[in-house]
């Protein structure tokens, strides 16, 4: 009585840990390395794509592994073999119906004294998890490129502890290092001039009081000892009560157009100045031969 209530209850318990595996996606395995039997769980079987009554060897269980991904397996294998050491890869994988996908698959050995005697582990479809995090990096290798090209800096500002985050062109445009690179809005705030400094803060409280969005140029004498101009724009994000969570905006480097307008003026001053001195008349008129200007001698 006492071994047919020990074979019900292990019966009983082996349906729990499937219906378990299965509620939560991830499969169980067990190698016998002295008998060599492979033990697979309804949920490592159901991610193969093989029957409920499929019975795999330790090399057909490899071959599942798409061809790049057996090396890797195999190495951290012989490796537990050898010093104990666990693993936990994500590789890619082919089902029997030729379905690629990606897993985790998650093992360790036990020995006896010095004898590897059991290899177990887990195993867990991971495809949709990786296709968002694929999906994800191309999105913001997308971003870095767009907005590297186009010289534009993204900060954002956590408004619950006040912490700043910058990209890589923030901090060229702020001509600090990474050694420097702020992590909270005061910190922030010391890179530049106190009139600078006012500004950012001023919009900043000003949007987390409700007052529309940012946009502020700032100007600041750079390491390089030149005058620079950028403008800062940004705006809040909510959280699930509506309140203000974060502000996120960009950065835009004016400097080049404001010394391409101050080369213009001075170029146009310089040329007011020689066409009034001379001594022939100069007069200039628009395409309806309106007068725009004239010198003193046409005059």
């Amino acid at each position: 009585d006492d071994a047919k209530r020990k074979v019900v209850e292990s019966e009983r318990l082996h349906r729990l840990f499937d219906r378990m595996g299965e509620m939560a996606g991830v499969g169980g395995w067990e190698v016998d390395l002295t008998t060599n039997e492979v033990l697979w769980t309804a949920e490592t079987r159901r991610i193969h794509g093989v029957d409920d009554d499929y019975a795999p060897t330790l090399s057909e269980g490899i071959s599942f592994y798409a061809p790049e991904a057996r090396p890797i397996l195999t190495v951290a294998i012989e490796r537990a073999m050898q010093d104990g050491t666990p693993w936990d890869l994500e590789l890619p994988f082919i089902r029997l119906n030729g379905d690629r996908i990606w897993v985790r698959a998650v093992g360790e050995v036990e020995f006896d004294d010095d004898t590897p005697i059991r290899m177990f582990g887990a195993f867990q479809d991971i495809s949709e998890r990786t296709q968002k995090a694929n999906e994800l990096r191309a999105t913001q290798e997308w971003m870095r490129l767009a907005t590297s090209s186009g010289g534009v800096g993204l900060w954002s500002f956590d408004a619950v502890d006040g912490t700043v985050t910058w990209d890589d062109t923030m901090v060229t445009h702020f001509m600090v290092s990474e050694e420097v690179r702020p992590e909270t809005l005061a910190a922030w705030l010391k890179l530049v001039p106190e009139k600078a400094a006012s500004k950012i803060k001023s919009e900043i409280k000003k949007l987390i009081s409700g007052q529309g969005r940012i946009d502020v140029e700032i100007d600041f004498m750079g390491r390089d000892g030149v005058s620079h101009a950028l403008k800062l724009t940004g705006e809040a994000t909510l959280d699930a009560d509506g309140l203000i969570d974060r502000i996120q905006g960009a950065c835009f480097d004016l400097t080049p157009e404001r010394r391409l307008m101050l080369e213009l003026q001075e170029q146009t001053s310089k040329m007011s100045v020689t066409l009034s001195s001379i001594g022939d008349g100069v007069i200039t008129t628009d395409r309806d031969r309106r007068v725009t200007w004239i010198n003193e001698v046409a005059a």
